[in-house]
């Protein structure tokens, strides 16, 4: 599926072998999945009646020229394919920045609720065991309304960048909501989980942004040993668990393995 080597396609429609031109354009379009605009394709056939010409646009050209080729006429049609494709690429390119910017929070650098929820079912679907980790900042409010807002603001961000530094990858942080933030940990057991868990929380007392000694508290919730696991789920059952570990004092642990058992650490 790899096209960075290839601009354009050039092939006849009558090739010689079992293969026709037809067949290439069908590999092309429906087995690659190239679309016209990533892979232009100009069909070059020494048959110009029109039902031949209607067959070579409905087998997936995107142009061609007839026998004896003229070499302006060949030139032109090339320029025009390949701006065609410069233009989508532009564009593509474009596209993917546009919707970084609309799914990364810009506070943190880690992704936004738009990314978890556009990404988060796929993300489920695509990996066994995930992990959700419900993450919040004991008593910031306390931090923020003394130091204001900028402090405030600025431990936000260098807690979001420690989070990023601390997990994989493969793994997707997501600020959730204020001062709350939240993981998705592909193939990850909840035994790993609560490890994982118990060592941010360790990390994090350490950290010190600003100078300031924070804490967290943790809500632990898993898709292992469950038929049919949604995002809906373990949000709730992961906000539930963070909700109790807060009850028990704060600066915890709190798991929830199924959607009503939830326990410390």
């Amino acid at each position: 599926k790899e096209n960075d080597g290839f601009d354009i396609v050039f092939t006849d429609f009558f090739l010689e072998g079992q293969m026709t031109g037809g067949d290439l354009l069908y590999a092309i379009r429906t087995q690659l999945h190239y679309s016209r605009q990533e892979m232009p394709v100009l069909v070059i056939t020494i048959d110009d009646n029109k039902k031949c010409q209607a067959e070579i646009f409905h087998a997936g050209a995107n142009d061609f020229v007839t026998k004896p080729v003229m070499e302006e006429v060949l030139i032109a049609r090339v320029k025009s394919l390949l701006l065609v494709k410069h233009q989508y690429n532009v564009l593509k390119r474009y596209s993917k920045d546009i919707y970084k910017l609309e799914t990364t929070d810009s506070l943190t650098g880690v992704h936004n609720t738009k990314f978890l929820l556009d990404e988060g079912k796929t993300f489920i679907t695509q990996h066994s065991n995930v992990c959700m980790m419900m993450v919040d900042i004991d008593n910031f409010e306390i931090i923020n309304e003394a130091q204001g807002h900028m402090i405030g603001d600025h431990i936000l961000h260098l807690f979001g960048q420690f989070l990023i530094n601390f997990f994989s990858k493969e793994t997707m942080v997501v600020r959730f909501a204020g001062k709350k933030f939240t993981t998705l940990m592909p193939d990850c057991t909840l035994d790993k989980g609560k490890a994982i868990a118990e060592n941010l929380r360790s990390q994090i007392i350490l950290l010190k942004p600003e100078g300031f000694d924070i804490t967290i508290s943790i809500g632990l919730t898993s898709s292992e040993g469950v038929a049919e696991t949604t995002l809906a789920t373990l949000i709730s059952d992961g906000y539930n668990a963070l909700q109790m570990a807060q009850k028990q004092g704060s600066n915890r642990t709190c798991l929830c393995k199924t959607h009503k058992n939830i326990t410390p650490v």
